[in-house]
């Protein structure tokens, strides 16, 4: 598995209500995906690829402890392409 190295601090993005797609290994987005609010960060890996990085809140009360912070819901490429089963942190 490739490591990525993070280059910013994780940000909430969305909003509860809002829709963040599920996309496929071709960059494809599905009708699945998950619902509210989200964390997300920039990261890269050795060679310098740039990647979005995309937790899912479990725990509102707690920010420390907000998310499963080694175990993304998804990680895209610039193609929108889903590599989460090929990269991690």
């Amino acid at each position: 598995m490739i490591k990525l190295k993070l280059t910013q601090e994780p940000y909430i993005t969305g909003y509860d209500g809002a829709f963040f797609p599920e996309y496929d290994e071709n960059g494809k987005a599905s009708i699945e995906g998950w619902f509210g609010a989200m964390y997300t960060a920039r990261a890269v890996d050795k060679n310098g690829n740039e990647f979005r990085v995309f937790w899912r809140i479990v725990n509102e009360n707690e920010p420390e402890f907000a998310c499963d912070w080694d175990n993304p819901t998804m990680i895209l490429d610039k193609q929108y392409r889903n590599v989460t089963n090929k990269l991690g942190l």
